[in-house]
C-alpha cells in the first residue's frame, strides 16, 4: 500500500503538467483535454469546466504510432 508521501509528490506533478487538478483534499479531475469518455456534448461542457489556472497540455505529435508491446510489456523488435 502505497503512503500519502509517495502519493502527493505524483499528483503534484501530474497538476503541474496540467493533466488533472485537484478539486478538495483528497480529489482531483482528469483533465478532459487528454481523457474522456461521452458525448460531445458532455465533453464541451466538461472543457467549460476546466479552471483557468490549469495549464494547456502539450502532447507529443507522432508522426508514426509508437511502438506496440507483446504481451511481456516489452517493445517488439522491429
Amino acid at each position: 500500500m502505497s503512503s500519502k508521501s509517495n502519493i502527493s509528490p505524483a499528483l503534484n506533478r501530474l497538476t503541474d503538467l496540467g493533466l488533472l487538478w485537484r478539486i478538495s483534499n483528497g480529489l482531483c479531475r482528469i483533465n478532459p483535454r487528454i481523457a474522456f469518455k461521452g458525448s460531445q456534448e458532455e465533453w464541451t461542457k466538461a472543457l467549460e469546466e476546466v479552471p483557468a489556472d490549469v495549464p494547456e497540455v502539450v502532447l507529443p505529435n507522432y508522426r508514426r504510432r509508437p511502438p506496440r508491446t507483446n504481451r511481456s510489456g516489452l517493445a517488439a523488435a522491429g
